[in-house]
């Protein structure tokens, strides 16, 4: 393996043992003096705001996917996991992911050397106790400082409100600020867009829950204040046993193959997790009328159950694979082996429903003959327009579109009146005078 940066975990120290796949601290194996590396990032920082759209690319952001880790803890307990997936990618929303660094060091062992102790069970032949003990390789090195990750979550009601809400924010989120994201709130309230905002950070300290991006900005720059007071490692340097001073350790098992099987277990579990997040979603009530249905709830309820089911025997199989390198299988092979699952494969997705926004029947508006009367029948999901006419006396006698049309909440109906007859109007000043029943007025 190569030099693999990974998230600070609790118990990572220099020159403490660990086993790679779990991201596990064990029994410290290297000894050196640890010193800070000139010029390696002392005093700098970044800040970037993008569009995400997967929950592998959040991951990728966090630093835990499959590449961004090098495989290493894919699947052990991970405060950022837990954040991602709490995030909740799917395709009908817009997902913004900030990510801020402030960098105060970083320090490493220079010389690292095996202690008298690992050095003497290399040299005793006892390799598998040297793994079990110090695990396939070492911390060397950490960063200091922090990091802060913010998430901007925008339920969109439509695939056309989502594009005019990206279209607002012009594609460039690089100068994302206060202003972008008071500008941003505004155009998804016209949209009827809801917005979810939280955060994570490592080093620091901020408290509060943000409900708006500007809200966000602000604990953001909070964070980056408290963050020079109160640094921590964020970032640790795993090494492999080859580069160190003394005996060669030995390769006691070879971790490839099961590397690899917690590579596709990682991928699966991020692309699995995507399917569900919009398939709750379209079950959801508050959201299900937002789309136009392929397949019956029930259905869809039937697809939810079996991607749980994958989602928990990609679990399993990458738990089997952690204590069982050399057996470690695919997760399909795993299910029906190992689970009794008899021809198990992994959920195939069909086409999902449209979003295309909740829809309401657009009201029969002829034969009334005023504005009020008007809108009180639009409510405040409908906007119209009247034709220009001369006359006190009108009704509508024509509307576009017809009543009883399903529309998309927010539609315009063109209405077109008319003068009424004489005929009408005289039984109408009759009608307020009480000389008459109310007829129907033929249309």
């Amino acid at each position: 393996m190569n030099q693999t940066m990974v998230p600070y975990k609790a118990g990572f120290d220099y020159g403490m043992g660990v086993a790679f796949a779990k991201a596990n601290p064990l029994a410290r194996g290297v000894k050196g003096e640890h010193t800070q590396v000139e010029g390696a990032g002392a005093g700098n920082g970044s800040y970037t705001v993008k569009q995400v759209t997967t929950t592998e690319e959040v991951e990728t952001s966090l630093g835990i996917s499959a590449e961004a880790s090098g495989g290493c803890g894919l699947f052990s307990a991970n405060a950022r996991f837990n954040f991602s997936r709490d995030s909740k990618a799917r395709s009908s929303s817009i997902l913004l992911i900030l990510s801020a660094t402030e960098q105060q060091g970083f320090w490493q062992i220079d010389e690292p050397s095996l202690s008298q102790e690992a050095a003497a069970l290399v040299t005793q032949g006892k390799g598998q106790l040297f793994c079990d003990r110090y695990g396939d390789c070492f911390a060397r090195g950490m960063y200091v400082g922090g990091q802060f990750f913010g998430i901007i979550r925008i339920d969109t009601q439509s695939e056309e409100s989502k594009l005019t809400i990206g279209a607002s924010m012009g594609g460039s989120y690089g100068p994302f600020g206060g202003k972008a994201a008071m500008e941003l709130s505004e155009t998804c309230r016209k949209e009827r867009a809801s917005i979810y905002c939280n955060y994570y950070y490592e080093g620091g300290r901020v408290t509060g829950r943000p409900t708006a991006p500007a809200e966000l900005l602000e604990m953001y720059d909070k964070w980056a204040q408290s963050v020079r007071d109160q640094p921590m490692p964020y970032q640790v340097a795993l090494s492999p046993y080859s580069i160190v001073n003394g005996p060669e350790p030995p390769n006691a098992i070879d971790l490839e193959h099961q590397r690899d099987i917690l590579y596709r277990c990682a991928k699966l579990r991020s692309t699995t997790i995507d399917k569900l997040n919009i398939i709750d979603y379209i079950l959801d009530p508050l959201h299900s009328k937002e789309f136009q249905l392929t397949q019956s709830p029930a259905d869809l309820r039937k697809l939810q159950e079996l991607l749980s089911r994958d989602l928990d025997v990609i679990a399993k199989t990458a738990s089997f694979a952690l204590d069982n390198p050399k057996e470690a299988m695919a997760p399909e092979k795993y299910g029906r082996d190992k689970i009794g699952l008899q021809d198990y494969a992994l959920t195939v997705v069909p086409e999902l429903p449209l979003h295309t926004g909740p829809q309401i029947e657009i009201p029969d508006f002829i034969g009334l003959t005023s504005e009020q009367d008007i809108r009180e029948r639009a409510t405040e999901h409908l906007s119209f327009s009247l034709n220009p006419i001369d006359v006190q006396r009108w009704k509508v006698t024509r509307q576009d579109p017809t009543p009883g049309k399903k529309v998309k909440l927010g539609a315009h109906v063109q209405l077109t009146r008319e003068q009424r007859s004489a005929l009408e109007q005289t039984l109408d000043e009759a009608r307020r005078g009480n000389r008459i029943p109310s007829p129907i007025i033929p249309r």
